[in-house]
C-alpha cells in the first residue's frame, strides 16, 4: 500500500516564502467612508490631473461604494454635452465588473435597471456614446464571461436594449434619432470593423441580440417594457441565490400597486425600416451561417409577421403575442423599397454566396409581404383578389398537365 506524504503547513510555509515578492500587491482604494456615514465618491474633479476615478469606485467589492458611484456618475453625466472616448470606456469597465460583483437576481435585475435607464438621463450625444460604449466593452469581454455569471450578462443585454429602444420612443421615432441608433448598432454592436471577421469572438453577444431584437421592439411599442424588479416581500422563502442584501418590490404588507394600462407607442414604418438596416449589412458581410439564420428569422420573419396584411392581421393565433406585433409596423410601399434593395445589393460583385442566398431571400419574402399589403390596403378587395388570381395561375403552370386516360386514347385509334 502507497503512503501519501503530506506536507505540514510549517513545510508550506516555507515552499510559499519565496513567491512572496514576485508579484506586486495590488493597489488599495483608499475610502473616505467613515463608519456609520456614507460614502462620498470622488469624482474626475476631485481627482485633478486629467484622471477619472469612477471605474475603480465602480468595480469595488462593497455594494455601497458601487451604490453611492453610480449615482454620482448618472449626475456627472447628465450635466455634460460630450464626454471622451477614453473616458467612457474606463467608465463602462467599471460599470462592467460592478455587474461582475453583483450577487442574487434581484440584486442583479435592478443594476441592469438603473444601468439601462441612465441613459434617458443623458443628452443625445452621450447617450449615443454611452450605448455604443456598452456593447464595444460587452464584445470585449464576452469571451472572459463564465458559464456561473452569463446569466446576468444577458438580462443586462435585454434590459439595455429595452432602453435604447424606449429612448427613441420617448423621442417619438424621430427619423434623426432612429438613425442616429441604428448607426450606433451597426459601429458598436453587429459590424464594428465595418467587414465581415471570420472566428470572431463576439458572435455569442449578437446572437443573443437578434434573439432579443424584436422581443422588445414589441415590448416597447406595445407599452409593455416595464418590468418589476426585485423579490416579493410576502414570500418568505424567495430564492434571490444566497446573496447577502434582497431587493424588494416593496415593503412588506404595502399592497400591491395595480398596473397602469399600457399605452402604445407604434413604431412608424421609417423608423422601422431604419432599425433593420444595420441587420441587413450584416447580412451583407456576416460570414457566419449560423449568425445568418438567427437574424433571418428572429428578426426579418419577426418582423414581418406585424407588418400591414400580415399573419398578425390575418391569422393572429398563429403568431406569438400578435397584440404587440402589430404596433411594429410595415406598410406596402416601405417593403417594396426594402425588398428593391435587397436584390440590388446582394447583385454586387463582391458579395459571397453565403450572403447573396441569404439577401435574395429577403428580397422574396419582402415583395411577398408588399403585395399583401397593398391588397389589404385597397379596402375593395380588388387588388387582394388579382393577386391571388395571379397567385393561382402560377401554380397550374408549374403543375404538370394530365395524362389523357387509356379508353379515350383507343377510342381516338379507331375512329383513324
Amino acid at each position: 500500500m502507497v503512503k501519501l506524504k503530506v506536507k505540514s503547513h510549517v513545510q508550506q510555509e516555507r515552499n510559499m516564502a519565496g513567491v512572496g515578492n514576485k508579484f506586486a500587491p495590488l493597489p488599495p482604494i483608499l475610502l473616505n467612508k467613515k463608519k456609520g456615514e456614507p460614502y462620498k465618491p470622488k469624482t474626475p474633479e476631485d481627482a485633478g490631473g486629467g484622471k477619472n476615478p469612477f471605474a475603480r469606485q465602480l468595480a469595488h467589492g462593497e455594494k455601497d461604494v458601487r451604490d453611492a458611484t453610480f449615482r454620482a456618475l448618472g449626475k456627472w453625466l447628465g450635466a455634460r454635452s460630450d464626454v471622451d472616448m477614453l473616458d467612457m470606456k474606463k467608465i463602462w469597465k467599471g460599470l462592467f465588473y460592478a455587474m461582475w460583483h453583483a450577487d442574487g437576481w434581484d440584486v442583479q435585475e435592478e443594476l441592469a435597471e438603473e444601468i439601462g435607464g441612465l441613459i434617458h438621463k443623458l443628452k443625445h450625444r452621450v447617450a449615443l456614446m454611452y450605448a455604443g460604449v456598452f456593447f464595444i466593452t460587452s464584445r470585449r469581454e464576452w469571451v472572459g464571461i463564465d458559464r456561473h455569471r452569463m446569466d446576468k450578462y444577458l438580462r443586462l443585454v435585454r434590459r439595455f436594449t429595452s432602453h435604447v429602444f424606449r429612448y427613441c420612443a420617448d423621442r417619438d421615432w424621430a427619423e434623426g434619432v432612429v438613425g442616429d441608433v441604428g448607426e450606433m448598432f451597426v459601429r458598436s454592436a453587429l459590424i464594428p470593423t465595418g467587414r465581415g471577421d471570420q472566428g470572431v469572438v463576439d458572435v455569442g453577444l449578437r446572437l443573443h441580440l437578434a434573439e432579443v431584437f424584436v422581443t422588445e421592439l414589441r415590448n416597447v411599442a406595445a407599452g409593455k417594457d416595464e418590468v418589476e424588479i426585485g423579490c416579493d416581500p410576502d414570500k418568505e422563502n424567495e430564492a434571490n441565490g444566497g446573496a447577502p442584501r434582497t431587493v424588494f418590490r416593496r415593503k412588506k404588507g404595502e399592497k400591491r400597486k395595480a398596473s397602469p394600462e399600457p399605452v402604445p407607442r407604434p413604431v412608424p414604418p421609417h423608423a422601422t425600416d431604419a432599425l433593420l438596416k444595420p441587420w441587413a449589412q450584416l447580412l451583407q458581410l456576416e460570414p457566419h451561417k449560423t449568425l445568418h439564420k438567427r437574424v433571418l428569422h428572429q428578426v426579418f420573419e419577426r418582423v414581418l409577421e406585424g407588418a400591414d396584411g400580415g399573419p398578425a392581421f390575418s391569422d393572429p393565433e398563429s403568431v406569438e403575442d400578435a397584440s404587440s406585433a402589430v404596433h411594429v409596423r410595415l406598410d406596402a410601399a416601405t417593403m417594396k423599397r426594402m425588398a428593391r434593395t435587397f436584390i440590388d445589393v446582394g447583385a454586387d460583385e463582391g458579395t459571397g454566396d453565403l450572403q447573396r442566398e441569404s439577401l435574395y431571400e429577403l428580397h422574396i419574402w419582402f415583395r411577398k409581404a408588399s403585395k399583401r399589403a397593398a391588397a389589404a390596403e385597397g379596402g375593395d378587395g380588388e387588388e387582394e383578389e388579382a393577386f391571388l388570381a395571379k397567385k393561382e395561375k402560377k401554380k397550374r403552370k408549374k403543375e404538370p398537365s394530365p395524362e389523357p386516360a387509356p379508353e379515350e386514347e383507343e377510342e381516338e385509334e379507331e375512329e383513324e
